[in-house]
């Protein structure tokens, strides 16, 4: 799948908005967070957002993911050590294009999730999002052609936080949104849903004519479950975890 898409004639930007480990009370929890660390790397993404299942795992396993995968996140403290793994913004150049990706996670979320109470507040702290994104936001917008934010949040959580910031251009929502859509024009950003636990992928197609400025739109929604030709090492690796624990 994520072939297909690096060899579209256009170039792309592989992103996704957070929540890649498996909830704390999956009975496989640890060993399925282990298999996204083995796995995601071959997906050859561009920037991966945080999500609260995900900052749930802790520290050590926050910093065994930053090895592998291009994390980002603006609102969210962590040991410096960690912290310069996973940065504000991660800048991409794309067919020498400018891309600024920065993301968040909503603290609601995290705050309210069991165990989140359990750990130091020195090892992790999540903080309010505008605050966090403003300063960052601005400076993107200011060098990039295109801002991309991963927000992991509600529909309603996005809209109070776009209404606090300089705009942006693509929002891309994780935790799971009920309905895949997009483009989705929502408070001057074009807002992409692709569905929960990554069953689908959404594919937008920019012809981006001037910084931040966009005409004309595609979107299409790949259905993981109906794509049966995927890469050979990754299934391969899938299917013998799965054969491991009686999965199907």
């Amino acid at each position: 799948m994520f072939k297909k898409i690096r060899a579209l004639p256009t170039p792309a930007v592989v992103v996704d908005a957070g929540d890649f480990t498996p909830d704390a009370d999956d009975t496989l929890a640890a060993e399925k967070s282990g298999l996204m660390l083995e796995t995601m790397p071959m997906m050859d993404y561009d920037a991966v957002g945080l999500g609260e299942t995900d900052l749930i795992r802790g520290v050590d396993y926050l910093a065994e993911a930053s090895k592998v995968l291009p994390l980002v996140c603006a609102n969210v403290k962590l040991p410096p050590d960690i912290q310069a793994r996973i940065p504000a913004v991660r800048w991409l150049d794309v067919d020498g294009h400018k891309v600024a990706v920065t993301g968040y996670v909503d603290p609601l979320l995290y705050y309210t999730w069991p165990g989140a109470f359990d750990r130091s507040p020195d090892s992790l702290t999540v903080v309010d999002p505008i605050q966090a994104l403003a300063p960052v936001i601005t400076e993107a917008r200011e060098q990039a052609d295109l801002v991309v934010v991963l927000a992991h949040g509600d529909k309603d959580e996005i809209s109070d936080w776009l209404d606090g910031v300089p705009p942006v251009d693509v929002v891309v929502q994780g935790h799971r949104p009920e309905v895949p859509q997009g483009p989705l024009e929502f408070k001057r950003a074009l807002l992409v849903r692709s569905g929960p636990r990554s069953r689908r992928v959404a594919q937008l197609d920019l012809n981006l004519i001037a910084p931040h400025t966009v005409k004309g739109t595609h979107f299409k929604l790949w259905d993981l479950s109906k794509i049966h030709d995927g890469d050979e090492k990754l299934d391969d690796v899938v299917k013998a975890f799965n054969a491991r624990y009686g999965l199907k």
